[in-house]
């Protein structure tokens, strides 16, 4: 059994012999949301109960690797930001613009979620607070 990954969705593949032949196929039984954990009822059909489990487990593995990797795209923002500052400055105007746009409307969005959890503070006067690149 292996798992193919497509958007937030995981179809789970088994492979199947053909007893006449002895020829091996790979033929999807099923998906599930990586993201909620929920199995389709047509890939719980065509699972033996280890077999859900080890889709479980292999989901459960998924959902604390993208997790960790929201944490860690969280913690090399301001590092990203700076990144990007410096290549403004020699990037090619006709190719800045949609760029600037998008992620002018991501900070927005950023400091309105901040906002409202309470996290936003007056940063000046503060270590760190407004260096730039």
């Amino acid at each position: 059994m292996h798992f193919r990954i497509r958007g937030n969705n995981v179809q789970v593949v088994k492979t199947v012999v053909d007893k006449r032949t002895l020829k091996s196929t790979s033929v999807p039984v099923g998906s599930a949301n990586i993201r909620t954990g929920v199995l389709s009822e047509r890939l719980l059909s065509s699972l033996n109960d280890k077999e859900v489990q080890e889709t479980r487990r292999w989901i459960e593995s998924r959902q604390r690797i993208g997790k960790l990797r929201l944490e860690v795209d969280a913690h090399l923002l301001d590092q990203r930001i700076y990144e990007a500052v410096e290549w403004l400055k020699v990037a090619p105007p006709a190719s800045t613009g949609a760029v600037v746009a998008e992620a002018l409307r991501a900070m927005s969005a950023f400091r309105r979620t901040a906002s409202k959890l309470g996290l936003v503070k007056e940063i000046r006067g503060q270590p760190g607070g407004g260096k730039g690149g």
